[in-house]
């Protein structure tokens, strides 16, 4: 398993937890900022995606998702899964660089359009982004049952 992040504090969390568990099979590779993969084409068996779209990106101006898809379709073997758990909707970009509001179909099509082919799961995912922010650890923190939950989208190659 490989967990990959642009941010190195990120992986020393990472890298400490898995020590601190005996977790041995993951490893932390730093990702570039250009959202590109040092990994060879047809790597991996399953990408999952959790939280990783954003339409105000300041890197590639919320276009970094067509980027992170392209790498998936690279670097996943055929057959391989693309796991997609997809928040802010709201705030996406089109490949124009307009904001327009998506939705889980529009992002599903989007996707297809690579080539990927969508399977109906029903399945979620868990948004922690209230977890890290002062607002609301000012306030006492949250409870798990307080986060926001969202659509996981499956697709093979």
């Amino acid at each position: 398993m490989y967990a990959v992040d642009i941010n190195k504090q990120c992986l020393d969390y990472v890298n400490s937890k898995a020590k601190d568990e005996k977790i041995n099979c993951i490893t932390t590779a730093e990702g570039r900022e250009d959202y590109r993969h040092d990994f060879d084409d047809g790597f991996f068996d399953l990408v999952i995606y959790a939280d990783m779209f954003h339409g105000e990106e300041k890197t590639y101006n919320g276009l970094h998702r067509f980027v992170m898809i392209e790498e998936a379709k690279r670097t996943l073997k055929n057959g391989g899964i693309l796991a997609v758990l997809p928040f802010h909707l709201s705030n996406f970009r089109d490949k124009d660089k307009k904001k327009c509001k998506y939705t889980y179909k529009k992002l599903i099509d989007e996707i297809s359009g690579y080539g990927f082919k969508y399977v109906e799961k029903d399945l979620q995912g868990i948004h922690f982004e209230k977890v890290y922010s002062p607002y609301y650890q000012q306030k006492g923190g949250v409870t798990f049952d307080s986060l926001e939950r969202g659509k996981l989208l499956v697709f093979e190659k």
